[in-house]
């Protein structure tokens, strides 16, 4: 391996270094999922349905989860032994977790590694982020301001140039973003301005 990319997901030990209340709340179904049986049960009901909500209920941009795309996601969950494959992965995260020897340091990461993350992360604080280069020689992290979880559907074209400049040993451009007005948002018969918010719109810096 060459170079990692990780989008939204934390390094282990500094997850665990940045554990606050907040955190714990935001990792509820964590624990919801150990109980046996009842997350499938749940998570499966109308066909898998509460798949598909859970997209559209933890974007920002939900214009990027229309219901051919969550559609998708529904499909696939609602096949023979695929949630159980989906929450085995969060089961195993509390009953197979390594525990290091008393005195042990966490590894360090070699490989160069560009981590995107979503600062609207409805399951991890950005927190959770602080410390990682302790644990990675030649890092870089790029955050993208009122986006999600789901980095690479909710802002495909940032996402993708970032990856792109990384890949191609080019500056990794930051995200910022610009406030523009619309046109559909302005009185038209008054001078003042609507009391509806103006539209925020992701940009590479």
């Amino acid at each position: 391996m060459t170079k990692l990319i990780i989008c939204n997901v934390p390094h282990p030990v500094a997850m665990q270094k940045a554990f606050s209340l907040a955190q714990l709340k935001k990792s509820w179904y964590v624990f919801f999922f150990q109980i046996p049986g009842l997350a499938e049960k749940l998570l499966g009901r109308h066909h898998a349905q509460p798949i598909a909500d859970m997209f559209q209920n933890t974007c920002v941009d939900k214009s990027m989860f229309p219901q051919e795309v969550v559609e998708v996601y529904r499909q696939n969950a609602a096949q023979p032994g695929a949630l159980t494959a989906m929450v085995n992965y969060y089961r195993a995260l509390l009953r197979f977790r390594a525990k290091p020897k008393k005195g042990e340091k966490s590894p360090i990461i070699s490989t160069p590694t560009l981590m995107i993350w979503g600062e609207d992360d409805v399951a991890l604080t950005k927190e959770t982020t602080y410390g990682t280069e302790n644990y990675v020689d030649d890092f870089r992290i790029r955050y993208l301001p009122r986006i999600s979880h789901w980095v690479q559907q909710e802002a495909p074209q940032v996402t993708n140039e970032m990856i792109k400049s990384f890949l191609q040993d080019q500056p990794v451009p930051y995200a910022q973003w610009q406030m523009n007005l619309v046109a559909s948002l302005l009185s038209a018969s008054d001078n003042h301005t609507s009391d509806e918010p103006a539209i925020d719109e992701p940009a590479i810096d």
